[in-house]
C-alpha cells in the first residue's frame, strides 16, 4: 500500500495517495509513516511550497507533545534504568548501536544502491530515491539520539529504525537500474558487475559488503563520469575474482541445498529460503531470456507470473510441528484434563504448545515480552515471572538476536532439576503447572508421547524427546528434595 501511494505522488495523483495511505495507518502505522515521510519529502524537492508538509508534520509532532496529549506526552518522559536495561535485553534490535557489523553493512549497500540511483537518474525518479534517502538517515539519527541517548519513551517505541524497510525496498530497486544503466553503457560493464556480484557472494562478511558498496560507487562515476575501457587482464582478474567466489561459496551452497529440499518435501523445516534461491534463479534467467523477445509487453507478464508462482510455491511455511500442532488444536489431550481452564502453565520452551495443545494460559514466556518497549507495567510483569521460573530456564529469556552458535551456547545455560522444580512451584505467585521434558521420580501427573522436538528452531534435525511431563504445582509444592 505504501508503495502504491508513492507511486501515485510520483504521478501527483494526491487524494488517492492520501487515501491509500489511510489505510496503510490503519494496518500498521509504525511502518506506514516512512512512506508518508517520503512523500512529504518527494513533494518539497520537487516545489518548494511543498516543505510546509514536513515542517508542519513536525511542527503538529512537538505542539502535541508540548500538550500532553496521549501517546505524544511520552516525548519528553524518559525510560527508567530498569525498563530500559530489560528492552534492551530482551528486544536489542531496537537499539542501533546493538546492530552488528554485518546488518550496518546491509544498511550502507542499501543506502548506497538509493543513493546512486540518484545520481544517474532525472526527474521523478531521482527525487524518489532522494526523499527516501532523506528520510531514512533522518530516521536513524533520530532513532540514535532520541531513543539511545535521551532514553525518549516515544522515540524508543516508535521505532524509528523501521523506516529502513523503505530503504531497503528502494536501495535493491535502485542497485538493479543502475546496473540496467551500466550494461547500456557497455563499458565495463562485465568487469564492474563481476565485482558486486562476487562481493555478494561473500556479503556475510565486511570484505563482501565493502566489495558491493565500492562496485556500485565504480559504476555511477562509470555512468556519470565515463573512463576508459579496462584493461583486459583487469577485466579477466575481476571476472577470475567472480569465477572463484563462486567455486568457493556457489557450488557448495547449491550442493547445500539438497538436504535442505529433502527436509521441505518431508515438512520439517519452512520452505522460505529453499523456494526462493530457485525462484529467483528462475526469474534472473527468464529475464534474460527475454531480453531477445520483440513482443516487449510479455517480459512483465511472464516475471510477474514467474514471481506469483514462486510465491505460491513458498506460501505454506508451516514446519512439521507447527502443522502437527495444529491438528491437535479443538481436541482434547492428556494434559487437559489435569487442568482447569483458569490455570496457568509454563512450558519450558513451548508458547505455542501451550496456547494450542492445552488452550490454557502460558505463564510467561520470552515472546509474551515482545511488547515490553511499550509497556512499563508489562515489563515489570514479565522480569517478575521471568525470574519466578529461572531455575528452569534462564535462557528462554534470554534476547534470541545473536548468532545461532551464541544463541545454542545460552540456550544450554542450564539443566533443571527437581529442587528447581519445587522452588518454582512454591513461590506465590509461580504457574499452576509445569510441563518439561524430564522425568523427576515419577512425580509427574501425566506423561505424553508427543512427537515435538524443544528447539526446532536452533536445530531442525533434532529429534523429539521421548516424551513430555506434566507437574501439577498443588503436588509438587508439597514435595521437598529429590534427585532427578
Amino acid at each position: 500500500l505504501i508503495l502504491h501511494g508513492l507511486a501515485c505522488v510520483v504521478n501527483m495523483q494526491l487524494l488517492r495517495a492520501a487515501a491509500v495511505a489511510v489505510v496503510a495507518i490503519l494496518f500498521h502505522p509504525l511502518m506506514a509513516v516512512p512512506g508518508l515521510a517520503a512523500s512529504g519529502l518527494y513533494l518539497a524537492f520537487q516545489d518548494r511550497r511543498f516543505w510546509v508538509l514536513p515542517v508542519a508534520g513536525v511542527l503538529v509532532f512537538l505542539g502535541l507533545s508540548l500538550m500532553g496529549i496521549s501517546p505524544f506526552d511520552r516525548l519528553f518522559q524518559a525510560m527508567d534504568d530498569s525498563w530500559y536495561d530489560a528492552v534492551r535485553q530482551r528486544s536489542a534490535f531496537t537499539f542501533l548501536s546493538a546492530w552488528r557489523v554485518f546488518d550496518w553493512g546491509w544498511l550502507f549497500i542499501h543506502m548506497a544502491g538509493a543513493a546512486c540511483a540518484a545520481l544517474v537518474l532525472f526527474g521523478p525518479a531521482r527525487r524518489i530515491f532522494l526523499a527516501v534517502v532523506a528520510m531514512s538517515g533522518a530516521a536513524l539519527v533520530v532513532a540514535l539520539v532520541g531513543g539511545e541517548w535521551l532514553k525518549s519513551v516515544l522515540i524508543l517505541q516508535l521505532q524509528f529504525w523501521r523506516a529502513s524497510w523503505l530503504l531497503a525496498v528502494l536501495g535493491n530497486a535502485g542497485l538493479g537500474l543502475v546496473l540496467y544503466r551500466l550494461w547500456r553503457q557497455e563499458t565495463n560493464a562485465l568487469a564492474l558487475t563481476a565485482i558486486l556480484f562476487a562481493g555478494a557472494l561473500w556479503s556475510n562478511l565486511l570484505a563482501g559488503q565493502l566489495a558491493m558498496i565500492g562496485a556500485l560507487a565504480l559504476m555511477t562515476f562509470q555512468i556519470r563520469q565515463g573512463s576508459p575501457a579496462y584493461s583486459r587482464m583487469t577485466k579477466l582478474a575481476c571476472i577470475m575474482i567472480f569465477v572463484m567466489s563462486a567455486v568457493f561459496l556457489g557450488i557448495p551452497r547449491i550442493y547445500l541445498l539438497i538436504p535442505n529440499i529433502a527436509l521441505y518435501w518431508t515438512g520439517v523445516a519452512a520452505p522460505g529460503y529453499v523456494i526462493f534461491d530457485f525462484a529467483l534463479l528462475i526469474i534472473l534467467c527468464a529475464a534474460f531470456a527475454s531480453s531477445s523477445w520483440t513482443r516487449q509487453g510479455w517480459r512483465p507478464l511472464t516475471l510477474s507470473s514467474l514471481i506469483f508462482i514462486a510465491g505460491i510455491a513458498s506460501w505454506d511455511r508451516r514446519t512439521n510441528e507447527e502443522q502437527i500442532i495444529e491438528r491437535y488444536v479443538g481436541q482434547e489431550t492428556p494434559f487437559q484434563r489435569h487442568l482447569s481452564t483458569s490455570d496457568e502453565v509454563y512450558w519450558r520452551r513451548g508458547l505455542k504448545k501451550a496456547w494450542f495443545l492445552l488452550q490454557r494460559p502460558s505463564f510467561v514466556s520470552v515472546n509474551q515480552g515482545a511488547g515490553i518497549v511499550f509497556s512499563e507495567e508489562t515489563t515489570r510483569e514479565y522480569i517478575q515471572r521471568a525470574q519466578i521460573v529461572a531455575p528452569l530456564d534462564r535462557r528462554d529469556f534470554l534476547n534470541y538476536w545473536v548468532e545461532p552458535k551464541e544463541r545454542t551456547e545460552e540456550w544450554a545455560l542450564n539443566k533443571p532439576q527437581f529442587k528447581d522444580l519445587v522452588e518454582v512451584c512454591r513461590h506465590p505467585d509461580g504457574p499452576d503447572a509445569v510441563v518439561m521434558e524430564f522425568a523427576y521420580n515419577a512425580k509427574w501427573a501425566e506423561k505424553w508421547a508427543l512427537p515435538l522436538a524443544v528447539d526446532r528452531a536452533v536445530d531442525k534435525t533434532a529429534a523429539p524427546p521421548d516424551a513430555y511431563y506434566l507437574y501439577l504445582c498443588s503436588d509438587i509444592a508439597g514435595k521437598a528434595g529429590g534427585a532427578p
